[in-house]
């Protein structure tokens, strides 16, 4: 059995795909792990070029299940002990892993993540993950992370990365290594999610179950983020603004999920009518395309739509004992963040 199952989700961006299975491969330690690469919207010419890599396990689902349900389906195909989880437009620093399996030697941690540094992708032939962990070295940037979920919104922060291993809410899902035990109990992914906010999700019910998350620094990807999103603008503002509410449902108190998500879905109204982040309590200089605006007006009214929905998984959550009431507690109590051993 491998120890690890390192799984890649494409959804037609086969060369991004390649650049980082090239880069798995060349993980130390990673002789004794298997890559999945999970192929979402399943073409004849895109198995035939994901079917080229070297080493690949490929899974072509017929449809896009969306970030959630495309890695739930590489989770199902994996047989390591543990399982790290990638999207397909970054490449992988080669202590990754080795630094990863370090941090899950503590039995009270499930899921381990690192920081991201930005790619721009104008030479893929040049990209070389040891020379620009150098490069950003140099610099001194600490790369990008989820420093924390906010406890009144249920929303997942970016910002400079720690410098020090630390307990965090959350990580990135594109930059994930977790106890593969733990991800089938959790059942993977929620899938209604489809994209964005699902890590958040899945980090909040690993707690629930006893079992906390990590942010490692020396985790380090490079990532050109919404290489896949950006296509769709509109959805993506729908999904994120949507999920958060779904979260706030599933993991805040009981005395006061109701009204949060309702605060939530009224932000997102009032950012879409006003044309800028923060709505009626900001005048951010920030102005928001039309997709965005569009779809965070469908995501309030999905809400008023949607109360017994919300309510109906907010019930499944708490009988899955997938639920803690004390969870935006656990939040305050990461800000800022529990510092762990070097």
């Amino acid at each position: 059995m491998p120890t690890a199952s390192l799984v890649v989700l494409n959804w037609h961006h086969e060369q991004a795909t390649a650049l980082c299975v090239e880069s798995l491969c060349k993980l130390d330690g990673s002789d004794d792990c298997e890559i999945v690469v999970v192929d979402n919207e399943s073409t004849t010419s895109s198995r035939e070029a994901l079917a080229r890599l070297e080493r690949v396990t490929l899974v072509p689902l017929a449809t896009n299940l969306g970030f959630a349900g495309g890695m739930n389906a590489g989770i199902a195909a994996a047989r390591g002990d543990f399982i790290g989880l990638f999207n397909n437009d970054l490449v992988v620093e080669p202590g990754w892993l080795r630094k990863g399996l370090r941090a899950l030697e503590d039995p009270k941690v499930g899921i381990v993540g690192g920081p991201q540094f930005p790619w721009g992708g104008e030479d893929p032939s040049a990209f070389c993950a040891a020379e620009l962990r150098e490069a950003h070295e140099n610099t001194r940037d600490p790369g990008l992370a989820m420093v924390h979920v906010d406890p009144e919104r249920g929303f997942a922060v970016l910002g400079p990365a720690p410098t020090q291993r630390r307990l965090v809410a959350g990580v990135d899902g594109c930059n994930l290594l977790a106890r593969a035990g733990l991800l089938r109990r959790l059942g993977g992914f929620d899938p209604d999610y489809f994209a964005y906010g699902e890590d958040v999700d899945l980090c909040a019910r690993a707690w629930a179950l006893g079992y906390a998350t990590m942010l490692e620094p020396a985790m380090r990807v490079w990532h050109r983020r919404g290489a896949s999103s950006d296509r769709v603008a509109r959805q993506r503002a729908f999904w994120a603004a949507r999920n958060q509410v779904t979260t706030v449902a599933k993991h805040f108190m009981e005395a006061s999920w109701r009204r949060t998500a309702a605060l939530v879905a009224f932000q997102h109204l009032s950012e879409a009518l006003l044309g800028h982040p923060g709505g009626i309590r900001s005048a951010s200089a920030v102005r928001l395309s039309h997709d965005e605006r569009a779809g965070r007006i469908q995501a309030a009214l999905w809400t008023a739509s949607h109360a017994r929905w919300l309510a109906t998984k907010r019930a499944a959550t708490i009988a899955a004992g997938q639920h803690d009431e004390g969870y935006t507690e656990h939040l305050r109590g990461l800000l800022p963040s529990v510092p762990m051993g070097g």
